[in-house]
């Protein structure tokens, strides 16, 4: 009488194990009637219940005006491996004083195989009568289940009881639909699968149409800077390497990532940028549920790191930015083409406070916001929001949220020049020192000469300075 929902949930790419699975922020545990199984991951796995693959067919009501009735007739889906038929009804009987009695009512159900195999009893035994019964008023519910060898079979039912004309008595009796499981010969690369089936009879409102879990990543090789170490890792460089390399099916199919080979990736940079972010505790926690590309994939890990998607060494890898880096160019007059200075001024209203939103780690994965003012503000008249994919930590969320309103504060004017190309020994987000007159930040000119006289050292300007 109780009714059950049997779902299939594919635990995505790169998954290794998924675990604490919850409906809503309820244990799935606590929960009666559970039974969870697993597929396609690298360990805990059980046998699949079989619902893998099922097709649903609407049935028929059950009509005998007189005994027996008509046959109804239904045809299951190709290479079905088990048979079930779903009875719904009102089965009841009331005596005089208004108590429920035992009701009865005998069903003929039989199968056979297509195209011309003879008819079987349903349930494999001499007979195929099946005998509903019910002592309450309540709606009556029956599955029965046949498991046979794989194939195409008709299932017909008829109903051996008459109608019942009483008021006392009710033997409504309809085949609600024929389920036909069919062996699932999909191939199994990358495919990590959980089943689930609930009781879903005073437990659940309608059909379970949400369920949550924590999922990690595969385990990748992580550059300790000594040795590379296969693990579990949230460490963005890692993951980044990871994504670049891709993971390949036996026959050869990318699944998912680049693909790169490793001569056309910075593992040298990657590894440099693996212990940095180990250093300054960078992570990146995500999972991605829509379509994206491949490169707003790898920004966003970038992102989690301080450092952005590059090819400066002719090969993919990250430019990123820490602190105590070296100055690795002068730029002055001396190597700015004349009249080729340009500073643009951002004069738009920015905005006083910024809003970042994410999961939380250590909080059950639970939305976290921190907000940060501008310098100098109390009460905000313009806030900014962002939720950074990949960052589940407050630590986390107030680095991204210091570094854009750094940007807000401070990139709020734009510097271009141009330059011969042999003065450009500097790539994308080096740090720079910058020299010019015209902004009245310093003076430089074209150097001449540089004289030693007595230790003091003295250089020789194409301009007079001032």
């Amino acid at each position: 009488d109780d009714q059950y929902q049997y779902i299939q949930l594919h635990a995505g790419l790169n998954v290794h194990t998924v675990d604490e699975l919850k409906i809503g922020q309820t244990d799935l545990a606590t929960y009666s009637g559970v039974t969870v199984t697993r597929t396609g991951f690298a360990s805990g796995n059980t046998p699949m219940l079989a619902w893998e693959s099922v097709d649903t067919v609407a049935g028929g009501l059950l009509d005998a005006v007189a005994a027996p009735g008509a046959w109804v007739e239904r045809t299951s889906s190709p290479n079905t491996v088990q048979l079930q038929v779903d009875i719904v009804g009102q089965l009841q009987s009331i005596n005089s004083k208004g108590n429920p009695t035992r009701a009865v009512c005998d069903v003929d159900i039989e199968y056979r195989l297509l195209p011309s195999g003879p008819w079987y009893p349903f349930l494999g035994a001499a007979s195929s009568t099946v005998q509903l019964s019910n002592s309450t008023t309540k709606p009556l519910r029956r599955t029965i289940t046949h498991t046979l060898p794989a194939g195409q079979y008709a299932v017909r039912m008829r109903k051996l009881t008459a109608n019942s004309t009483s008021t006392q008595a009710a033997n409504t009796i309809e085949w609600a639909t024929l389920k036909s499981y069919q062996a699932d010969g999909t191939a199994t690369v990358a495919r990590q699968i959980v089943g689930i089936k609930i009781k879903a009879s005073g437990q659940l409102n309608g059909v379970l149409d949400q369920v949550t879990w924590l999922a990690t990543s595969t385990p990748c090789p992580v550059w300790t800077g000594s040795a590379w170490v296969t693990q579990a890792t949230s460490n963005p460089g890692a993951l980044y390497l990871q994504f670049c390399r891709g993971q390949f099916a036996p026959d050869g199919r990318l699944l998912w990532g680049i693909g790169k080979p490793d001569d056309q990736i910075d593992i040298e940079g990657l590894k440099a940028w693996m212990v940095h972010c180990a250093a300054q505790g960078y992570r990146f926690d995500h999972w991605w549920d829509a379509a994206v590309s491949r490169a707003d994939v790898l920004d966003a890990i970038a992102a989690a790191g301080l450092a952005a998607r590059s090819y400066h060494t002719g090969k993919l890898g990250v430019v990123y930015m820490a602190s105590g880096q070296a100055i690795e160019a002068v730029i002055t007059m001396g190597n700015i083409k004349r009249s080729s200075m340009r500073v643009g001024y951002a004069t738009r209203v920015t905005a006083e406070e910024l809003e970042v939103a994410s999961p939380e780690r250590t909080n059950g994965w639970l939305p976290a916001t921190l907000r940060v003012l501008a310098p100098g503000v109390t009460v905000p008249r313009e806030t900014a929001r962002m939720s950074p994919p990949g960052i589940t930590t407050q630590a986390g969320r107030l680095l991204a949220a210091r570094m854009a309103m750094g940007q807000n504060i401070y990139g709020r004017k734009s510097v271009t020049w141009d330059m011969d190309l042999e003065h450009l020994t500097f790539r994308r987000w080096s740090l720079v020192a910058l020299s010019h007159d015209l902004t009245q930040w310093g003076h430089s000119g074209r150097l001449q000469a540089a004289v030693n006289a007595g230790g003091t050292i003295t250089l020789h300007l194409d301009a007079a300075s001032g």
